[in-house]
């Protein structure tokens, strides 16, 4: 299947419907409002920054990034037939997440579902969220008795 961009540039949008039938990609305000609702516990539990909605139909991502200190965490979609589907990862310098290239393995991969396995009830991403929270439960230090 050969796939051009058309001429009114909506190439993400005729290519994200042409694969309705095959798999369920959700739409970009779709995503962003279930992420946010899922992740909330970075912002309260943890005290990340709210999210920031990095969506770009041009580089076919839906992402949202949340920020701590030096760290950052990254709920991506990514949806363009070359791609791999869907990524919670870990940047213990958040630096990286702005480098392209060999500096992104700097990051953690916490969890990923492939968008032929994504499914419309948009579970991925609750599941997402969990192994997140696990994780990050995980690196907190316990506290010291005095």
């Amino acid at each position: 299947m050969h796939l051009t961009k058309g001429p009114s540039g909506d190439f993400p949008n005729r290519w994200r419907e042409s694969q309705k039938a095959k798999m369920e990609i959700p739409e970009t305000k779709v995503f962003e409002r279930e992420v946010e609702k899922q992740f909330e516990f970075l912002v309260d539990d943890f005290s990340f920054s709210g999210p920031v909605f990095l969506s770009s139909k041009e580089k076919y991502r839906d992402r949202v990034v949340y920020s701590l200190d030096d760290t950052a965490v990254e709920v991506l979609n990514a949806w363009h037939p070359a791609d791999y589907g869907f990524e919670v990862n870990y940047y213990p310098d958040k630096t990286v997440l702005e480098t392209a290239g060999s500096k992104a393995s700097a990051r953690e991969i916490i969890y990923f579902r492939l968008k032929e396995q994504q499914d419309g009830e948009m579970t991925f991403i609750r599941d997402g969220a969990l192994a997140l929270k696990g994780y990050l439960v995980s690196r907190e230090t316990p506290p010291t008795s005095a």
